[in-house]
């Protein structure tokens, strides 16, 4: 069975550019993944440093690029849809939190250097990509009101609200909103208590 699950596995990974296998063993008989061997984490990191020179360089094109790139690999929750009893090492670790602190961030700016531009959808689709893994990240949700108003369409800016108020609904443990996104609706919004 195992021989059989390595090899399915090892057909899955395929081989790299050149021809090489991506999954390796090596001299005393472990298994590794090969040097063209990627997983999502490693090349939104990539993303993530290629942004943070780009802003040290003052070139917000080439930064919005590179935090479009990461973003476009968050495709949900944190090892969503995967059996947790085979994670259970992930409560000693502090990745589950790394990755959605790295998004949340990476949303966030990329949502400010949109909005600076002049692109209030696109500012919404980076803070949505951002909320699609970290879910309850206020920031990401202020900052998705601020865009949906920055499109000048009373109706998105509702309709966001209304997500907003639903999710908090959903939440047992905070069944409020942040103040702070509770003042900053009141101050988009005035209506929205009506």
């Amino acid at each position: 069975m195992r021989d059989a699950a390595l090899s399915r596995v090892h057909a899955w990974l395929g081989t790299d550019d050149a021809g090489q296998p991506n999954l390796l063993t090596d001299a005393s008989g472990r298994l590794r993944l090969g040097p063209g061997a990627r997983v999502d984490w490693q090349v939104f990191r990539a993303w993530f440093a290629r942004a943070s020179q780009a802003a040290a360089g003052c070139d917000p094109a080439a930064e919005a690029e590179a935090l479009q790139r990461a973003l476009a690999l968050v495709r949900g929750q944190f090892l969503d849809g995967r059996d947790p009893s085979r994670y259970v090492w992930l409560a000693t670790d502090d990745i589950e939190y790394e990755v959605t602190a790295a998004v949340a961030d990476a949303a966030h700016r990329l949502a400010e250097l949109r909005l600076a531009a002049g692109q209030p959808d696109a500012a919404m689709e980076a803070a949505r990509a951002g909320l699609r893994l970290a879910f309850n990240d206020e920031l990401g949700w202020r900052d998705l009101l601020t865009a949906a108003h920055a499109t000048g369409q009373e109706h998105v800016l509702r309709g966001v609200v209304s997500e907003i108020s639903a999710r908090v609904a959903l939440d047992e443990v905070m069944p409020r909103m942040a103040p702070e996104t509770e003042a900053l609706i009141d101050e988009l919004l005035p209506s929205w208590r009506t």
